[in-house]
């Protein structure tokens, strides 16, 4: 993989990268700069590493805005004392920053990049598809994408799936997902996708309204869930129990809940 040279006028980073890894300060922290950068591709994220230390941060921001670069991992010896970075992401004509520990950067860029590719592909997601399924949750089935990570699929559906019916939902989860998840997931991650038979607007409702923080947070945002969908409570539990069992008691970094009904996902964060 290049990297960014020294000098101002050679710093053109290829378009495939999405994240500069820079140091702002006198100390150059190269040697902790190669570390990051070495975790995010491991990770499977595009990564570079800006080694001209003397460029200020309005100048680094312009080269990453011209090059299409959607994140800075800035790097500074303060924060460096504390095992912290600050991740500075580019939305349009907004800033937004935000310190996280070394441990986390990896999880908190997959989580934005994602969330990029979601709200790019969410205009073309079509309110088409025939509602089928059955009532409680199905085995998960692992479908390996010709690139991209593993996705584990399980359903919960309202009613029965036919095994035809299954596999049809399952082709139809991959094809939306393999754009979204393929250059920002590490290929040995596992993606787990709960399939269900839902209208788009309440994934929404679910995806803004559950809290992953722990047992407690989910619970209580749970109930909130249910007091607002009291005809849907039967199977909300179901979809909800599903949930739970993947985020808080297994930790899965990357979930997704996706309507097969409306062929809408929402990211799980």
């Amino acid at each position: 993989v290049s990297a960014v040279v020294d000098h101002p006028e050679c710093c053109q980073v290829p378009s495939t990268c999405d994240i500069l890894v820079c140091t702002i300060g006198r100390s150059s922290l190269l040697k902790e700069r190669m570390r990051v950068v070495r975790d995010l591709w491991a990770a499977g994220l595009r990564a570079e590493i800006l080694y001209d230390s003397m460029q200020s941060p309005e100048e680094i921001q312009d080269h990453c805005k011209q090059a299409g670069i959607l994140h800075m991992v800035i790097l500074n010896i303060k924060d460096h004392e504390s095992d912290m970075v600050r991740v500075r992401s580019f939305d349009k004509d907004k800033v937004v920053e935000k310190k996280v520990s070394v441990s986390d950067l990896v999880d908190c860029l997959q989580q934005k990049l994602l969330a990029g590719k979601q709200e790019l592909s969410e205009s073309g997601q079509s309110n088409t598809g025939k509602s089928s399924s059955m009532s409680g949750a199905d085995e998960p089935n692992i479908n390996k994408l010709k690139s991209g990570p593993p996705i584990s699929v399980t359903f919960v559906p309202l009613d029965k799936l036919s095994s035809n019916n299954r596999r049809r939902y399952e082709a139809q989860i991959l094809s939306r997902l393999q754009p979204v998840l393929q250059g920002t997931i590490a290929p040995k991650t596992v993606v787990e996708v709960v399939a269900v038979e839902l209208q788009s607007q309440l994934v929404k409702t679910i995806a803004a309204t559950l809290e992953f923080e722990d047992e407690d947070m989910f619970e209580e945002s749970m109930h909130t869930l249910m007091s607002k969908q009291p005809k849907q409570k039967k199977y909300l539990s179901h979809i909800c129990e599903t949930i739970r069992k993947l985020k808080i008691d297994d930790e899965v970094p990357v979930s997704v809940l996706f309507s097969y009904k409306d062929d809408y996902y929402k990211l799980l964060f």
